[in-house]
């Protein structure tokens, strides 16, 4: 129970805010002692079609969500300058096409993630991805 309940009285966002980021702070250890173990192997307490049950499950339950919650991050990232920038180096969004192509491309990544064996196919999909990631930085940060 957080002290804001029973009060009546809406907390205002910056104390909200200073809550959630000192909760990130405090689950930074926590990160740090999960990097121990080998995030390609799957741990020993994971039921896996548990997990592709209830992944398939919300996945299917919440599709035009996702969709939606996609096409909006990928909208209005359009406006942050660090997250144009790459847009913009890579051309890969230059034209309408290609902007069709690249939100079809990253839907199809989002669906294996949350569809597929998160320790196969997904876990390749996610090394793709990051790989692509580092790519572009990599090049971006060597044109400077």
């Amino acid at each position: 129970m957080t002290r804001f309940q029973n009060t009546g009285v809406l907390p205002r966002a910056d104390i909200i805010m200073a809550k959630c980021l000192l909760d990130l702070k405090e689950g930074g250890t926590e990160c740090e002692r999960l990097r121990l173990y080998d995030p390609s192997s799957l741990p020993s307490w994971m039921d896996l079609e548990k997990f592709k049950r209830a992944a398939r499950s919300f996945f299917r339950q919440h599709t035009m969500s996702i969709l939606l919650a996609l096409y909006c991050s990928l909208t209005t990232g359009l406006s942050i300058m660090n997250l144009l920038d790459p847009l913009v180096f890579t051309r890969k969004f230059d034209t309408p096409s290609k902007a069709l192509s690249r939100y079809v491309y990253t839907f199809l990544h989002i669906a294996t993630w949350h569809i597929g064996n998160v320790w196969c196919a997904g876990h390749r999909s996610l090394q793709i991805v990051r790989r692509m990631h580092r790519n572009v930085a990599e090049k971006m940060n060597s044109r400077e």
